[in-house]
């Protein structure tokens, strides 16, 4: 299985405060997983690390949790994907924040099950397999996620 951390997740795993989440990447590690991060969300992280208190700490975990996972560039296929995406959710009159758009497109692409504890935005874009690691009780795919959060 390909899993790609969203940016949630991965705050999740750097600050520990859910420990289930690093429980279940662990897990998946073991089972033989790969593990993937878009630069989108490494942006992302650098971001928040670096608009912190304590820029240079965040920094180092960032760049820890990132040396467990495959770093993947944007390429042209990706926004292909998100492109069509985003004008799918338009057509329907929905949906997704710009970054999550790219990140889904970059998934979609490149075969990924997208870990995200953003389901009311991900659940939206039918083609993009999802996981929720949100519950302690085990992690969650689209079918047992389906119908608890509206898709438009």
């Amino acid at each position: 299985m390909k899993l790609a951390l969203d940016t949630d997740v991965a705050i999740e795993v750097i600050r520990g405060r859910r420990p289930h989440y690093g429980e279940w990447l662990q897990d998946a590690e073991m089972a033989g997983a790969t593990l993937h991060l878009s630069t989108i969300v490494v942006h992302e992280l650098m971001f928040g690390a670096m608009a912190s208190a304590r820029p240079a700490d965040h920094m180092r975990l960032v760049e820890q949790l990132a040396t467990r996972m495959e770093i993947h560039p944007w390429a042209s296929d990706d926004a292909m994907e998100a492109a069509r995406i985003r004008a799918d959710l338009k057509t329907a009159g929905s949906a997704v924040g710009a970054m999550d758009v790219l990140i889904a497109g970059q998934a979609v692409s490149q075969g990924w099950t997208l870990v995200t504890g953003n389901v009311r935005e991900f659940i939206r874009i039918p083609q993009l397999d999802i996981l929720s690691w949100a519950d302690p009780a085990g992690p969650l795919d689209r079918r047992a996620l389906q119908g608890r959060f509206p898709t438009k």
